[in-house]
């Protein structure tokens, strides 16, 4: 077994919840990406604030994605509670 010190000398863990806005990712996914650091952002597919579809919304999302960052689904259980849903709809959430 190597020497775990040797394989990993430098580790970091980073995770971004973007609850509100995709505004301020350039700037952080810059930085990380200059640190050598990759992080990953969980994207909200039902945000009441942006549209993670949207023409610039996804430019950013797809340059993060170039940036060796990794892209996470922010699941929103609260969203789905009030639907009425019967159990063969239910698998395609």
């Amino acid at each position: 077994m190597k020497d775990y010190k040797k394989v990993y000398d430098k580790h970091i863990l980073i995770r971004h919840d973007l609850d509100f806005t995709l505004e301020n990712v350039p700037i952080f996914s810059t930085i990380e990406n200059e640190l050598g650091i990759s992080g990953t952002y969980f994207v909200r597919i039902n945000a009441k604030n942006y549209n993670p579809f949207s023409h610039n919304n996804s430019k950013i999302i797809k340059s993060l994605i170039e940036k060796n960052h990794e892209i996470g689904l922010h699941i929103e259980p609260d969203y789905y509670k009030n639907m009425d849903l019967d159990n063969n709809n239910k698998s395609r959430i």
